[in-house]
């Protein structure tokens, strides 16, 4: 290395570079494995040049994954984890009355159109499932008379099976359960194949639009979910077996916006007139506070 020059990873370019990088590298879940073609385009098409200013190659991507694959780039930007949910995070009671109003209602061309969107939210807001979780669900992984959803494929290819409400279940059963095949996805597309992930996050953008509120996304649904559950349960470890999380900790963060809510709910009360403290006296006070009639 010359002196005087950053090491390779070190600048926002190169990490956005590396990130890139590994994200494309990924296998697709039920796809190929991308080739290092595929990589340099993509990165050539997001306007990237290598040091010397020119294009990306098969052969320079596959020295930039050696070198992540051994370690030297742990400089990049890594994913910040929250310890607490904000209020955009999850939707209140009041929210989710209004989305089905919407989403009931909504000016469709196609009436299937708008009974998929609207069962959608209701499956998000019933199971808490996340979204590869959704595109993976089939008929057979659904049992209404036990009121057990099973999840084969969770994150980490891990398997768990959730209990529904009987609501939730109803839902499953107008969508006619009893009359598919058992390997049959739940979430089709309009050939009536498995739904993608990208097809399902644009259903999760329609959604938004029609409630009229852009910060609404997919994982929101699972976030109310688990509020709400804790609201009610007050069980973390249930709570914790229904989302599927490995860690407990992962399942405190709804505990803690719960708790954070309540305190907001309590300052709020002071805008409703002079707190105890305020409207009392103090001690060295001569003059007599009247009495409210």
């Amino acid at each position: 290395m010359k002196t005087g020059r950053k090491k390779f990873g070190t600048t926002d370019t190169e990490r956005s570079i590396i990130d890139t990088v590994r994200l494309a590298s990924r296998k697709v879940r039920g796809g190929r494995v991308p080739t290092l073609r595929s990589i340099a385009d993509k990165l050539n098409a997001l306007g990237h040049v290598t040091k010397s200013g020119g294009q990306f190659r098969p052969q320079t991507i596959a020295a930039i994954q050696k070198r992540i694959a051994d370690g030297e780039f742990r400089t990049c930007a890594r994913r910040i984890r929250k310890t607490q949910l904000t209020s955009g995070d999850f939707r209140s009671q009041d929210q989710i009355e209004s989305d089905l109003f919407d989403l009931c209602y909504a000016d469709c061309k196609r009436p299937q159109k708008k009974s998929d969107l609207y069962f959608l939210y209701c499956i998000l807001l019933g199971t808490g499932l996340r979204a590869s979780e959704l595109c993976d669900l089939q008929w057979r992984d659904v049992d209404v008379d036990k009121r057990m959803v099973n999840v084969r494929r969770g994150k980490g290819s891990k398997q768990r099976s959730i209990i529904i409400s009987r609501v939730t279940a109803g839902l499953f059963v107008s969508r006619g359960i009893n009359s598919k095949a058992a390997r049959d996805p739940v979430f089709t597309n309009s050939a009536g194949g498995k739904l993608s992930y990208d097809a399902l996050h644009d259903r999760g953008k329609k959604i938004a639009a029609i409630i009229g509120d852009p910060r609404w996304h997919l994982h929101c649904m699972r976030h109310t979910f688990a509020t709400r559950l804790y609201n009610y349960k007050k069980d973390i470890n249930f709570v914790a077996d229904q989302l599927g999380h490995s860690s407990i900790e992962t399942t405190r963060i709804y505990a803690k916006t719960l708790n954070s809510e309540k305190l907001e709910q309590m300052d709020a009360m002071d805008s409703l007139g002079k707190s105890p403290t305020e409207s009392s006296a103090s001690p060295d006070s001569t003059s007599k506070p009247e009495k409210n009639p």
